[in-house]
């Protein structure tokens, strides 16, 4: 029988007994979507169709991602908007070059801050350069990814992570407003409503919950946190609250690296700058350059 008529018949099994939403919650799309077939026969092909036909027609995919790049399996949201043109296999993971960058800068047995965790590919991927000597703090305030984290903890046991569910804030409040994203913009949701979340519709006013909130000098205070080496910030547009919340905890434990998403002019900027630091941005093909003055992205701080 040739392969095409056996993708045929595979292809119609699969209509007649409904086995989209199996193949949906075993996860079996990151067997057969294209980054993991870049060259596939007849049947791969005619199953990756049928596959991707089903993923486009569910609200949300919950599975288990292999991501070999970062050496980790992770627990996540298959239809994010993160993944989409990855898992189609037309670009790298999201944020993959900056991401490589500072896995680079990782040392064995550094103990990483993950503020704004998402799903934990940041965290988890310094992390598991890091080794099982290393340690990781991810603070997510969303529920959902809570959840998920949790997952993704279990997958990579050997590794040594927490979970602190809070938003991190300024310290002047124990909870916060946290505006959940819409859809599947996870790592979108914010303690603050910008007006580009406002205008774009990731964001609304009637899509809030109350949080917990701690500041990184409470957390390192009460020896929830007792080393930083690796600092990582990405909390859409709360960046500021963070630092202000943040001084003494960088002072005393000076930090080796931080990464935070903001500008250079920022008060988070300012006052990094302050304690000792320099920065650089990096080019689309990964190399160190000045910060731009129009610059709002990650930016990289050493000692």
């Amino acid at each position: 029988m040739g392969a095409d008529r056996v993708a045929r018949r595979v292809v119609k099994a699969a209509l007649r007994f409904r086995v989209g939403r199996w193949l949906h919650l075993t996860g079996l799309y990151r067997r057969y979507l294209p980054l993991y077939c870049p060259r596939p026969g007849a049947v791969a092909r005619r199953l990756q169709s049928y596959l991707m036909h089903h993923y486009w027609g569910v609200e949300r995919a919950e599975g288990e991602l292999d991501l070999p790049e970062l050496g980790l399996r992770v627990a996540c949201d298959l239809k994010d908007h993160m993944l989409w043109h990855h898992l189609e296999g037309l670009v790298p993971l999201y944020e993959h070059t900056e991401i490589a960058h500072v896995r680079g800068l990782v040392e064995p047995g550094d103990h990483v801050v993950d503020v704004g965790a998402n799903h934990g590919f940041w965290g988890f991927g310094m992390l598991a350069r890091a080794g099982t000597t290393g340690r990781l703090s991810l603070f997510e305030p969303n529920p959902v990814l809570q959840t998920r984290i949790r997952r993704t903890m279990q997958l990579n046991a050997h590794l040594s992570a927490q979970l602190l569910p809070y938003a991190v804030g300024d310290g002047s409040a124990d909870e916060l407003v946290f505006y959940a994203p819409v859809g599947n913009l996870s790592g979108l949701g914010s303690t603050v409503l910008h007006d580009m979340a406002r205008t774009q519709g990731w964001l609304k006013d009637t899509n809030q919950i109350r949080v917990p909130s701690v500041s990184l000098d409470q957390c390192c205070t009460d020896g929830r946190i007792a080393r930083m080496d690796v600092l990582k910030i990405d909390v859409e547009h709360a960046e500021d609250a963070v630092l202000r919340g943040a001084l003494q905890a960088l002072d005393a434990l000076r930090p080796r690296l931080i990464m935070i998403e903001t500008s250079p002019d920022s008060f988070a900027s300012t006052r990094i700058r302050a304690l000792g630091y320099s920065g650089y941005a990096l080019d689309a093909q990964g190399r160190r350059q000045a910060v731009p003055e129009d610059h709002w992205g990650n930016i990289f701080f050493e000692r």
